[in-house]
């Protein structure tokens, strides 16, 4: 009270950074002598929380381990790292930031010295230790202060777009980023704050400290610790549970995290509840009732209610079907309930007005954290159950059904994962085209041109009767500036079928970079008039409508681009949507 007068209310900051995590919470604060007898005397107003972020002391560990120790560790060993399995990348990735945590902590404490010198030198040393069966020697080098300032220049900058970088299993980002997604939830400017808070771990580092309190982006802010970074959280818990017991309410008043609502015809979203609103919501017992939405169209069987969190990403939570009676037309009433507890629980009710026992509920905790499981996820979850049921029965899981799991992987964006189950198999001497197809299109999604040709080039030679693995393997000699043969191996695939778009839009991009524009335009068309046709029969089908897209913009059709690609975007809404 002696640095902060708290008569007058003051927008406080709290910054909690872990190891794992950054969050930031921002409350209106005052003193209340009225609240004296049945509390502390303060009244807080909980005004915003930033989105929940993976982003704290670890994502720091794991930048100095892939910048400085593991470079000069497989330099030093003669390890090819990228050659290595995933499971091994793993492995030592993690042995190495054990090593990298201690290194900044040791720097952390030098620089947190009264009157410490600019030219530290920081030593370390790697124990041997075995990668893949190949010992190591004890690796040794030091870090000075320099360095480390510009390993850690990714986490304090104020250019929170260039500092956002994702590398194999961690990314880089501004611990200001989830700063300032709660000072906008807040409704308040960086110069609105009167109290910034540190807590967490993470917040002994003395370089987020010093960039925090001596920039200008908090102009009339006072700065302080909690009593205990490492402690604070644990000990809060145990007075807000005592409160909580003792006067049957929380200290704070807990809000909404993020935006909720639901998704209507045309895919329009519908707030139901505002970022900030604070709990239990409504705050008299019952639902708060919406009674402005109607049934689009006539003699529908069903109608679909996704509801959707909104925060930096918009999200879907669930997606539900209400069943309607026969005949049901078109402007009849849909009435829509939602009630959120103080334990952040939500219920969320549908009926039709005129029909009330035609009805629709569910319930979910911490809505805000949910995220509706896509095609990709559900195709490749239920593999996995089969997978897990084949093995509590003590069956044999065939080589191809791991191939095939490893397929769903990578198609629902698990790159590294597919390429753990792939090598599995690689080291069990499975050598078939199907694993070498996708353990190409695997190298080829993370950029590695020189594998994943490779391993197309094996595809194609284990099954040289596949148009698909023709095509794969000629797109990448394209791809990889040996134009003449690729064009060679793609006419081999027209010639063995006629009808695959790829083979055709492949060579218009050959031709193209050769210089041959007429005959470039000419096997674009060829694709275009394939891609049209199967689009009309496949209409929701992703990669045909993206390849149509493609071909119309390189032949400068934008206008019929633009339609693809509409399309396209109505595709991936409607799945995500559940239809």
């Amino acid at each position: 009270d002696a640095q902060l007068d708290m008569r007058t209310p003051k927008n406080i900051l709290i910054f909690d950074l872990g190891a794992g995590t950054c969050d930031v919470s921002i409350f209106e604060a005052s003193y209340d002598t009225a609240l004296l007898p049945s509390g502390i005397g303060l009244s807080i107003k909980n005004r915003a929380i930033s989105n929940y972020e993976k982003l704290g002391g670890d994502n720091i560990d794991l930048h100095i381990v892939e910048e400085e120790l593991l470079p000069i560790f497989c330099e030093k060993n003669l390890i090819n790292f990228h050659s290595l399995p995933e499971r091994v990348k793993r492995a030592l990735r993690f042995s190495l930031k054990i090593k990298a945590r201690q290194l900044k902590e040791s720097i952390c404490r030098q620089i947190a010295q009264e009157g410490f010198k600019k030219s530290i030198e920081q030593s370390w040393a790697i124990d041997p230790l075995s990668v893949a069966s190949i010992p190591t020697r004890k690796t040794s080098g030091c870090i000075g202060f320099e360095r480390f300032m510009k390993l850690m220049e990714p986490f304090v900058t104020a250019d929170i777009a260039d500092s956002f970088k994702v590398s194999d299993d961690y990314f880089t980002e501004s611990f200001l980023s989830p700063v300032y997604n709660a000072l906008k939830k807040a409704d308040l400017g960086a110069e609105d704050i009167d109290a910034f808070i540190f807590n967490g771990g993470s917040c002994h580092n003395p370089i987020i400290r010093k960039n925090l309190q001596e920039s200008e982006i908090f102009p009339k802010a006072k700065f302080f610790d909690t009593p205990d970074l490492d402690l604070s959280v644990s000990r809060g818990a145990a007075i807000h549970c005592y409160y909580l017991h003792k006067y049957g309410k929380p200290i704070v008043t807990p809000i909404v995290n993020s935006e909720i609502g639901i998704f209507t015809y045309g895919q329009k979203r519908e707030p139901l509840v505002k970022a900030g609103t604070e709990l239990p919501f409504p705050l008299k017992d019952g639902f708060s009732i919406y009674d402005n939405f109607f049934i689009p169209k006539d003699n529908l069987v069903s109608v679909g209610i996704s509801i959707y969190s909104k925060d930096k990403y918009t999200r879907i939570l669930s997606n539900l079907k209400l069943l309607l009676p026969e005949g049901t037309r078109k402007g009849e009433p849909v009435t829509i309930g939602v009630k959120i507890d103080s334990n952040k629980i939500m219920s969320f009710s549908a009926f039709m007005k005129n029909a009330p026992e035609v009805k629709i509920e569910t319930e979910m905790s911490h809505p805000w954290t949910h995220n509706v499981h896509t095609p990709e996820d559900i195709s490749a979850n239920e593999l996995w159950q089969k997978v897990a049921d084949l093995k509590k029965q003590k069956n044999a899981v065939g080589h191809e059904t791991m191939i095939e799991l490893a397929n769903k992987e990578r198609k629902r964006g698990n790159i590294w994962g597919s390429l753990e189950i792939l090598q599995r198999l690689q080291d069990k001497d499975i050598n078939t085209w199907s694993l070498n197809n996708i353990l190409a299109l695997c190298y080829d999604a993370i950029g590695e041109e020189n594998k994943a040709l490779g391993y197309f080039k094996k595809a194609m030679e284990l099954d040289p009767q596949h148009v698909v693995h023709i095509t794969n393997y000629g797109y990448k000699l394209v791809d990889c500036k040996r134009i003449q043969e690729g064009i060679s191996m793609l006419r081999q695939a027209v010639d063995m079928n006629s009808e695959y778009y790829a083979s055709y839009l492949w060579l218009g991009r050959a031709y193209r970079a050769e210089g041959e524009e007429e005959q470039a335009k000419k096997e674009y068309t060829k694709a275009r008039q394939i891609l049209r046709d199967l689009t009309i029969q496949h209409p929701q089908n992703e990669a045909y409508l993206c390849s149509l897209e493609s071909v119309n913009r390189s032949l400068g059709d934008y206008e019929d681009a633009d339609m693809a690609n509409k399309q396209l975007q109505d595709a991936r809404s409607t799945k995500m949507l559940n239809g």
